[in-house]
């Protein structure tokens, strides 16, 4: 039996779906956020569904301390390197976006735009709680899943 083009692409588009390789995240299909918290603010950050994303989602919760940056990010080290399969070789950050950078193995989170880096690979970015980043230095925060 011969599929007309339409209806092949909704069979594969159906497949596609129930398979997991379309619109899924870490969370079960669920947008990945998650929650830094510290000193009675909070930061709520949207990951996209990179694999770096995902592991690191995996990690979580975790504590961890900021530590400034080059006077545009905030870093800190997860407790394991994450994957880097399929990302691009670099991008350049905004103000907002929430990086890996894989030669070094921290996560960044921009509070000012930068130039391009190769090996930093964007995660997401900030949804809430801008206004709280530069008060990020040497502070211990936790870093949690947030519900959908």
């Amino acid at each position: 039996m011969i599929l007309s083009h339409n209806k092949a692409l909704v069979f594969f588009t159906i497949f596609l779906l129930l398979s997991g390789l379309l619109g899924s995240t870490a969370s079960g299909g669920d947008t990945m956020k998650i929650q830094i918290t510290f000193e009675g603010h909070s930061i709520n950050i949207e990951l996209n569904n990179s694999s770096t994303s995902k592991a690191f989602y995996e990690q979580l919760p975790l504590n961890a301390k900021m530590e400034d940056y080059a006077s545009n990010e905030k870093i800190f080290y997860p407790p394991e390197k994450l994957s880097t399969l399929g990302t691009p070789k670099g991008y350049e950050p905004k103000l907002g976006d929430v990086a890996y950078y894989s030669p070094w193995g921290n996560v960044a989170v921009f509070y000012k735009n930068f130039s391009y880096s190769d090996g930093l690979i964007k995660m997401g970015e900030i949804i809430s709680g801008h206004e709280f980043l530069k008060k990020l230095n040497g502070t211990q925060v936790r870093i949690e899943k947030l519900k959908n």
